[in-house]
């Protein structure tokens, strides 16, 4: 059975960094994780299974997901599934609008599925991320 939200303001009740579920958007194929503020495809069966399964997916109104990266909000810590490094996520400075990731002792808000911080580039330069300048 997959479970309906609803089709509006579906995005209110998931305002904590830690939460996380299981989406996919009606009349489409490929399930997300969705976890502070961001998307995350699910492909392996692997992956479904640790975040909860098939009858863990919530179907969200199409085009729901249009406008949301992978780019989690700023300060989540993740880790991948099959990792124990948790990163912090970031910016430079407000001259940089690309996110950046840096290793962190901080516990993380919620596990991504392996692969999925890949695209964010590692800062590993002296100082931290922010996200008030």
């Amino acid at each position: 059975m997959v479970n309906d939200i609803p089709n509006s303001d579906w995005r209110a009740p998931f305002i904590n960094y830690s939460y996380n579920v299981l989406v996919q958007e009606r009349s489409t194929s490929q399930i997300y994780l969705w976890v502070a503020g961001a998307k995350y495809p699910v492909n392996t069966s692997a992956d479904l299974d640790y975040f909860g399964g098939l009858s863990s997916v919530r179907v969200i109104p199409l085009g729901t997901l249009a406008s949301t990266t992978y780019e989690p909000w700023c300060g989540a810590n993740l880790r991948e599934r099959s990792s124990s490094t948790v990163y912090n996520l970031g910016y430079i400075n407000s001259s940089y609008t690309s996110m950046r990731k840096s290793v962190t002792a901080s516990p993380a808000h919620s596990a991504v599925p392996d692969g999925a911080l890949a695209p964010v580039p590692v800062f590993n330069v002296s100082g931290e991320l922010a996200c008030i300048w």
